[in-house]
């Protein structure tokens, strides 16, 4: 199986995609709390590493996992597609918000007493490999919305092969993801580039928390198509009493175990609400000045035959991918005038909840995530994919045919 060039090909393709998810917007605010981990543990920065490293690989193991179990059982997978469960995406929100809380040194993770007690290394030291650890499958988790080019190719090409490739790809993903932390363990004398620990972190460690914060936010509001609005107020004021748990405990040591069991069940809370208050709104997101009418299959196929050319935007609300691309390109006016120009249809596919037309029509592509774009005209009768993230002089250059 390793010596088919195909498969070879596809894990180096997993391995690039991986490597370019660490500049992809879904995973700067890991990036930065990486950044300050490493500064505050600077007489032992190698174990942090690989403490994030190995949970990055581990969650993409997992994922794979995943993926085969759900084929076996006869579900469609997508990459990405686990932030169309509303209960995923409002645990998520808690989760980023514990994160938040432990930049505002509200509260720490900590190694169980019974490790702790057993390991030859300070208890300091396996709280920073623990915190390096859940920080690695936090970095995973948020990379998953975002796609990346070579990665739809390798993600798609593994989702039609056997279970031994499908780990093999996604085991690609974890080393391209986890590849920054494991040059830097290897050459360690690059992180005498950060700087000096001081009092600066303590002014820019809030700053950061709040910017988790609005992490916290954008998740909730992709939670305004998931939900009803008695479900989104009814999950923002639980979050809100899961954070004010944390803080009060952080007041007050006496009663700290009835203090986590109020955090707890707010965030029980949480995914209740995701779970009993779930609906369906559909909305085109795209800027009204734009005409984009709603994806059909049959649509694009009837233009096309009148000799139309047809853009398709399959996107969603928890695609930072697609909503970069939409804020510097298709929400121009530039583009405008260049559809005009061009004499361009346009139609948005909304992935944002699962919709069995739009995964069948990104499968059909040889995509298993979104971002997709794809261009139909006379010429490209059956489509041609354009990457993940585009760019004017792309668009201008595959409207010219």
């Amino acid at each position: 199986m390793i010596d088919d060039p195909t498969i070879i090909k596809m894990f180096l393709f997993a391995c690039i995609g991986g490597v370019i998810l660490n500049i992809m917007p879904c995973v700067l605010p890991v990036l930065a709390l990486k950044a300050f981990q490493l500064i505050s543990h600077k007489e032992q920065r190698t174990k942090p590493l690989l403490g994030t490293a190995l949970g990055i690989i581990l969650s993409m193991i997992g994922l794979g996992t995943l993926v085969v179990g759900l084929r076996q059982s006869g579900h469609a997978f997508g990459w990405g597609v686990q932030f169309q469960n509303p209960i995923f995406v409002a645990l998520l929100m808690v989760c980023v918000l514990y994160f938040a809380c432990m930049l505002w040194e509200l509260c720490e993770l900590r190694m169980p007493v019974w490790i702790s007690n057993k390991t030859p290394t300070s208890q300091k030291s396996s709280h920073s490999l623990l915190e390096s650890v859940v920080t690695g499958f936090f970095v995973t988790l948020l990379a998953t919305p975002c796609t990346a080019p070579f990665l739809g190719v390798a993600v798609g090409f593994a989702l039609t092969q056997t279970a031994g490739v499908i780990f093999l790809i996604f085991l690609g993903v974890g080393l391209g993801l986890a590849s920054p932390y494991l040059v830097l363990s290897v050459f360690p004398s690059m992180l005498h580039l950060l700087p000096r620990p001081g009092s600066w972190m303590r002014t820019v460690k809030k700053i950061m928390g709040f910017l988790l914060i609005a992490t916290a936010l954008w998740l909730w509001s992709i939670l305004s198509r998931q939900v009803s609005y008695e479900g989104l107020l009814w999950i923002g004021f639980s979050a809100l009493g899961f954070v004010f748990f944390i803080w009060l405990r952080s007041q007050s040591r006496i009663i700290s175990l009835c203090l986590w069991l109020g955090a707890f069940v707010c965030t029980a809370l949480v995914a209740y609400g995701a779970y009993h208050f779930q609906s369906d709104i559909q909305v085109n997101t795209q800027k009204k000045s734009t005409e984009w009418t709603p994806f059909s299959k049959k649509t694009i196929s009837d233009l096309v035959q009148v000799g139309k050319k047809v853009f398709v935007n399959v996107t969603a609300d928890w695609c930072l991918t697609c909503k970069t691309n939409e804020y510097l390109v298709f929400n121009t006016d530039r583009f405008q005038k260049l559809v005009k120009q061009h004499g361009i249809s346009l139609m948005s596919g909304d992935y944002t909840n699962p919709n069995p037309k739009i995964l069948d029509f990104i499968q059909s592509h040889q995509r298993f995530g979104v971002p997709v774009y794809v261009y139909y005209s006379p010429k490209y009768p059956s489509g041609k994919v354009l990457p993940e993230l585009v760019s004017f002089e792309l668009l201008e250059e595959i409207f010219k045919d």
